[in-house]
C-alpha cells in the first residue's frame, strides 16, 4: 500500500526510468567506494615510502634534497 501511495502518480515508463536510475546510483556508489579504498591504499603507500626514504637519509621529495 505504501508503494502505491508513494509511486501512484507515475506511469510505466517513469517507473522503469526510476529503476534504471536507482541501479545506476548503486553502481556509482560501488565505484566511489572502490576508488576511495584505492586512494587510501595509495596514500598509505606514499607515506610508507616517504618514511623509508627519510630513514635511509634521502629526501622526502625526489630531486629536492
Amino acid at each position: 500500500m505504501l508503494i502505491k501511495t508513494k509511486l501512484g502518480g507515475m506511469d510505466a515508463s517513469q517507473l522503469k526510468r526510476l529503476k534504471e536510475m536507482e541501479q545506476e546510483l548503486s553502481q556509482m556508489k560501488r565505484m566511489y567506494a572502490d576508488m576511495a579504498l584505492e586512494n587510501e591504499a595509495l596514500k598509505e603507500l606514499i607515506e610508507k615510502n616517504s618514511e623509508a626514504g627519510r630513514e635511509a637519509g634521502g629526501s622526502e621529495i625526489p630531486g629536492r634534497g
